[in-house]
């Protein structure tokens, strides 16, 4: 029960390159095998163009970095887009319940869910001759022209299953039943989650060559940053609600003549789940703009966001014809399961899709950005986000180093923001790469892979001959699909107690089946504290480096393994495992969970078993992913920050650092050949 609570804990989710440093002792592996010496980023690594220092590659060998990078939601998504950005660092990479593993289909979902689920602009012009106060009247605005609702049917998170993709419209974002969620979600949240990603990549739904995060028109100077006093804040934002940016002449598909004043407006931040936004307007979205057709300066409930980051387009596929159009071939409809190769549906424009030339705004003749070139546009912040994806790294990654690198992936199929229907999209495009990417359903399938009933994660075979070298966990029981509030957090974004210990104990079996060469040798638990002075607390640490990237030092949790103070073992080197926590957690949350796995390092937990310890012993190291400041509202997403004024800070920059900080002052093992 200890360890339930200690991973529930930490897990809570309120959720030219110079040479690196060779550690203190020699050059040599502690097996014998021939060193890797190539480089990047600064650090020893499996590249591309390898061995030239070492012997070319052998049949069936293979070059091991012997660092491993996995992360949890945000920290998922981020250990996928840094794991195959920079495959040649890495053995292993791990995605777990992240919507952020597949960028096309997550911008595509902030478009038709969160920023959308308002009537059309016929319809909305005929409210305007009936009753204009009906615009914030959302039982006549939804009778008049309906609503997207929560639960619309969308993609399935499990083949034949009735696990459908939440539905969210902007004025209703679900967030499902309270139990497995991981944290609250509000929406005040959420919208400050799309701010840290407007300030990574810039706001992608709108082009304003005068400003990367503000929409065209709008001064920065309307920007109110994270960390700012409360009494300031407070002022700012009042100030915000009362003088809303007016912009006139604005034309967009929602305002095609220019007719209305488009503006900046407030949300609520007492809005939840069943409050609906039509009162207390206090808290400022200036980097979102509305159609005011009632002109009282406010956006009312039935009034639309304005979404211009793309030329429109149909997503059809290469024939151009919808599902089910005469002339549409069915071996073009995308289905992550049973047609990975298709192209219709499949959040994303392909070359030859049908799109109209109109530019940004979706309006002809307009003269906007992209308008009559003869190319399909995108806002360049939307493109810049979208060539970021994990998802897009993968398909550009070399073939040697697809083939070397062994990926694990989670997401509950209940999860409210769709996590398996993102990863699904991931899964795909590793599927046709390597044909033998393994699917699971629940835990129930990886017990399979062990002697005995029910899952246990020391007594499963995770080495790729029994479970494929990628693999796929889809967690929760689809036969409960979609009476979801009628089960304790079952398959949802973290997921049940035991499903959250179960999912980062999988996460370390599969990470420490693909390290060759492991030191599992029998510690005494009680002889390992006197190892050093410190005792246990030497091998616990929460430590800074300086980083140049940020300008500051910055914190990391440390977890060295038993035995690693011992005399005996002082020139022995250990692989180094990279974990990357979810928003509103940091590194010293983390050091805790890094408690949890020592265990696994000094001995087995069969009793029978005398001779060695269930897991390698490894370096475990928890990057900092909180915001300092006014750097960020709930997390740095691990990335280099476009910022607010075009400026941000490098936190992927900043990571690599760390990565090169470890190797200089802790003894990693080096890349080697097997």
């Amino acid at each position: 029960m200890r360890l339930v609570c200690g991973v529930l804990a930490v897990l809570s989710l309120n959720v030219a390159c110079s040479s690196s440093g060779s550690g203190s002792t020699s050059s040599s592996s502690s097996t014998g095998a021939p060193p890797v010496y190539q480089e990047s980023q600064g650090l020893k690594a499996c590249v591309d163009a390898q061995l030239e220092a070492g012997r070319p590659l052998q049949p069936g060998e293979r070059c091991f970095s012997y660092r491993a990078i996995g992360g949890v939601s945000m920290g998922g998504g981020s250990a996928a887009r840094i794991g195959f950005h920079y495959p040649e660092l890495f053995d292993t990479v791990g995605v777990m319940g992240t919507p952020f593993a597949d960028f096309d289909y997550f911008f595509n979902m902030l478009k038709t869910n969160h920023l959308s689920g308002f009537c059309t602009y016929e319809q909305l012009m005929q409210v305007l001759q009936t009753d204009p106060a009906m615009l914030n009247d959302p039982a006549a605005m939804n009778v008049w022209c309906g609503t997207n609702g929560n639960m619309v049917p969308g993609d399935l998170a499990v083949p034949d299953s009735q696990c459908w993709a939440f539905r969210s419209d902007f004025n209703h974002y679900w967030r499902g039943p309270d139990p497995g969620r991981g944290g609250s979600f509000k929406r005040t949240s959420l919208l400050e989650i799309m701010q840290d990603i407007f300030s990574t990549y810039g706001n992608p739904n709108y082009y304003n060559p005068e400003n990367p995060y503000m929409p065209p028109g709008v001064p920065l100077s309307r920007a109110i940053p994270p960390g700012l006093p409360s009494a300031e804040r407070n002022m700012r934002r009042e100030q915000s609600c009362a003088n809303p940016v007016v912009l006139n002449n604005f034309k967009h598909a929602y305002n095609p003549e220019g007719t209305f004043p488009v503006i900046t407006f407030c949300d609520c931040t007492a809005c939840d789940d069943n409050v609906i936004p039509t009162a207390n307007m206090d808290n400022p979205v200036d980097v979102l703009l509305a159609v005011d057709y009632n002109r009282n300066g406010k956006r009312d409930y039935g009034e639309p966001v304005l979404f211009m980051g793309s030329e429109p387009y149909r997503d059809f596929g290469a024939d151009g014809k919808d599902t089910g159009e005469v002339g549409n071939d069915p071996m073009d409809d995308f289905d992550p399961y049973t047609n990975i190769t298709g192209l219709a549906h499949n959040a994303r424009y392909d070359e030859g899709e049908p799109y109209d030339d109109v530019g940004l705004d979706g309006v002809a003749n307009s003269g906007d950005y992209g308008e009559g070139d003869g190319l399909f546009t995108m806002a360049p912040n939307l493109e810049r986000a979208l060539n970021d994806s994990p998802t897009r790294w993968f398909d550009q990654m070399s073939d040697n180093m697809a083939r070397r690198l062994d990926v694990w992936m989670d997401a509950g199929i209940r999860d409210f923001i769709n996590s398996a229907q993102i990863t699904n999209r991931l899964f795909a495009a590793i599927k046709r790469r390597d044909a033998d990417a393994r699917l699971y359903h629940d835990f129930a399938d990886l017990a399979d892979l062990a002697p005995g009933e029910g899952y246990l994660m020391t007594s499963v075979d995770f080495s790729p001959q029994s479970m494929g070298r990628n693999a796929y966990l889809l967690y929760g029981n689809p036969s409960f699909c979609p009476g979801i509030d009628a089960v304790d957090g079952d398959g949802n974004h973290v997921g049940r107690p035991n499903q959250v210990v179960d999912r980062l104990l999988t996460l370390f079996g599969f990470v420490d089946a693909r390290m060759p060469g492991g030191d599992r040798s029998f510690i005494n638990a009680e002889s390992a504290a006197d190892d050093h002075p410190d005792g246990f607390l030497a091998h616990l640490k929460l430590e800074t480096y300086a980083s140049q990237a940020l300008g500051r030092p910055q914190e990391y949790g440390l977890v060295l393994p038993p035995g690693y103070f011992y005399d005996f073992n002082a020139t022995k080197r250990y692989p180094v495992i990279y974990f990357l926590h979810g928003q509103g957690q940091n590194a010293r949350d983390m050091v805790a969970l890094g408690a949890i796995f020592m265990g696994y390092m000094f001995q087995s937990a069969d009793s029978s078993v005398l001779d060695r310890s269930d897991m390698q012993k490894f370096i475990l190291v928890f990057a900092d992913g909180e915001c300092q400041g006014s750097e960020c509202f709930t997390g740095n997403f691990y990335s280099n920050f476009v910022g607010r004024d075009g400026n941000g800070p490098q936190f992927e920059t900043a990571f690599l650092e760390l990565m090169r900080h470890i190797d200089a002052n802790y003894r990693t093992r080096l890349p080697e050949v097997h």
